[in-house]
Parts: C-alpha cells; sequence; structure tokens
C-alpha cells in the first residue's frame, strides 16, 4: 500500500508540473518603481539596443559602430567599445546580445555572446580580454540550418537553442548527432491562429538553465510564462492573461493584431529568479500614448509569481537585472541623453 501510494502521489506531482495552470495567476506584491537616467551612459543609436549585466560590469549593444560598449556597474564609465560594421573579422552586421554569461576559466572573465542574425555568426566576448584590447575572441558560424535564424538564445558544447522565421516556435540543433529538431507552436490554444500570424504570435522571449535542465520562454501575444525540457517538451504554463482575452484579434490574422497587446519580450534569469519584461501596450499604444506602464514580473522557476513592478510613465524597450547591486538597468529611447535609466529594486 505504502508502494501504491508513493507512485500516486508521483503521478499527481507529475501530472500538475506537466499542465497548464489554466486560470489566470496574479501576482502577490505590486510595486512602483521609479528610475534615474545614469548621467555617464548615453547611447546614441537609431534602435536596436540590448543589455546584459555580467559580474560587475554592464555590456550595452547598439546597432551602430562601436555596437559593443562595457560599462563598470560601480562606477558607471566606460571600459570599452568594440564591434565595428561589416562582414570582416571582428565586424557584425545585425547584433543581438544575449544573457547567457559564462566565466572564463583561464583568467575567470565573465564571457557574454552576441549572435549577428544577417550573418547568422556567433561572437563569444570575453570582458576582461576586451577591457584589455583584445575584442572579439571568436566567431563561429552556426550549423544546422540554412534557413533564417532571427532570435537566438543560448549554445554550448552540447546544442544550441534558436526561433526559425516559420514552421514551430524553436529549432534545437544537438552538436553531438548534427540533428535539428525542431519544436512545434506551443501551447495548443483552444482557438485557431491563422498560419501566416503563428510566428508573430509566438515570437519569444528565452532563457536556458543546463543545470535545471529546463527552458523558460514567453510567447510575444500571450500573455503567460512556458517551462520546456531541454528537449523541446512543454512542461507547464503560468498564465497571468487569460488565453481567449483577445481571441478575436489572433484568430482573425496580424492585420487584425494591431490593437492586441505585446506581453512579455525579454528574459533575464539572477539569484535563480526570472525576471520579464512586459511591454503591457499594443505596439500603437506602446510608441504613441502608453495606456499602461511597462512591467517587470518576477517568477520561480516553478512559474509562480512572485512580484509584479510597475515602471514609472517612460518608454522602457530593453532591460537587464543587476543581481549586486539589487537593480534594473532598462534603455529609454525616448531620452536624447542619459537614456540608461537605473531602477531601485529589493
Amino acid at each position: 500500500m505504502k508502494s501504491l501510494s508513493r507512485l500516486t502521489l508521483a503521478f499527481i506531482a507529475f501530472a500538475f508540473f506537466s499542465c497548464d495552470k489554466s486560470e489566470p495567476s496574479l501576482f502577490p506584491k505590486a510595486i512602483d518603481l521609479f528610475g534615474t537616467p545614469v548621467q555617464e551612459i548615453s547611447v546614441h543609436t537609431s534602435g536596436n539596443v540590448n543589455l546584459c549585466v555580467a559580474d560587475t560590469f554592464l555590456i550595452v549593444q547598439k546597432k551602430e559602430a562601436k555596437m559593443i560598449q562595457i560599462y563598470s556597474t560601480n562606477s558607471h564609465a566606460l571600459l570599452a567599445e568594440l564591434g565595428d560594421r561589416g562582414r570582416g573579422p571582428k565586424e557584425m552586421e545585425g547584433p543581438s546580445l544575449m544573457k547567457q554569461i559564462a566565466f572564463d576559466s583561464t583568467n575567470n572573465s565573465p564571457v557574454v555572446k552576441v549572435y549577428d542574425f544577417k550573418r547568422k555568426r556567433l561572437n563569444t566576448i570575453n570582458i576582461l580580454d576586451a577591457i584589455n584590447g583584445s575584442g572579439i575572441q571568436i566567431q563561429e558560424t552556426l550549423p544546422g540550418r540554412t534557413r533564417y535564424l532571427p532570435y537566438f538564445f543560448f549554445k554550448d558544447d552540447d546544442f544550441y537553442l534558436a526561433s526559425p522565421e516559420a514552421g514551430g516556435r524553436f529549432v534545437i540543433y544537438n552538436y553531438k548527432t548534427s540533428e535539428t529538431k525542431t519544436i512545434p507552436y506551443l501551447p495548443k490554444l483552444d482557438f485557431a491562429v491563422p498560419f501566416e500570424a503563428r510566428p508573430i504570435v509566438y515570437r519569444s522571449a528565452a532563457f536556458v538553465d543546463t543545470e535545471k535542465e529546463l527552458i523558460v520562454s514567453a510567447p510575444l501575444f500571450l500573455g503567460e510564462l512556458n517551462i520546456f525540457d531541454l528537449q523541446g517538451n512543454l512542461k507547464h504554463s503560468t498564465i497571468f492573461e487569460d488565453r481567449n482575452k483577445f481571441e478575436v484579434e489572433l484568430s482573425a490574422g496580424s492585420s487584425s493584431m494591431k490593437n492586441t497587446r505585446y506581453q512579455i519580450v525579454d528574459i533575464d534569469v539572477k539569484n535563480d529568479l526570472i525576471y520579464a519584461l512586459n511591454y503591457n501596450n499594443s505596439i500603437v499604444d506602446f510608441y504613441e500614448d502608453r495606456k499602461d506602464r511597462v512591467k517587470v514580473q518576477v517568477f520561480n522557476w516553478e512559474g509562480d509569481p512572485s512580484v509584479e513592478y510597475s515602471l514609472d510613465d517612460r518608454l522602457i524597450t530593453s532591460f537587464a537585472i543587476d543581481e549586486i547591486h539589487n537593480r534594473v538597468y532598462a534603455y529609454c529611447p525616448d531620452e536624447e541623453t542619459s537614456n540608461i535609466i537605473v531602477y531601485p529594486i529589493k
């Protein structure tokens, strides 16, 4: 009987972990945050800014050369600039800074990666070497697919995770078997989304934790957080906006989605917590007259909502979490100068 009880409990636990938390979840804490411009930093660019904090370094990626700037999070002093525009060595055309952080065993330096989606190349940057003038250390061409990979999330010696232009939510390339696996558009909805709209609805932010053997991701037009295993199996979803709330727009296709809210657009993971940047507006409202504040939402790896931070009235398009100084760095394109904003968090 004891064995049967244990088996039953294990099955119940697995069933809970493998299904959606179908009722919208509420955040137990809601906190307003007010930011302060970092006077020492001005990012001059026409767009495509991504941020990452690694140890005590703030890395800013922009569209124009020098594409990568490295600042101290202690003093906000500029420590290094690198990345010219072009197709030669140490050059990039379509950079996208990833939040994947590793550490070099030879000098204990943080290492970050920048995906060049136009050249289908991955650039690896050792931060201390960059500060010492060495620049981009590795440029590698990605194997496995000839199709366009507009979004790239993770790469190690075993596999990489990216999103294709169409045909599925993710692709996982296995370096050991040289096989590419396409993950379909998940989760399945109770209504049909037109084929041409699926890449937009399911366009994802994602982060990989190899120790937990989990992928956390969020679809752009669905107010929820999805947890996958490393094989791409959907384990469970935490829903904070009713899936049927925008059924009319999503089922009508991309031409009717301009008034549908953008949800989570970026994910950062620090101190074993998942931080998600939620635009919380339609794209029309977001850039013209925001009806609601941009949010930073916090979850644990079980998908449980923890805190929802509402940022001030600024237009925030990208962010990164500084776990050492307990703050959010955010990029505000509306500010002509000092357009990196810092928000204190607990």
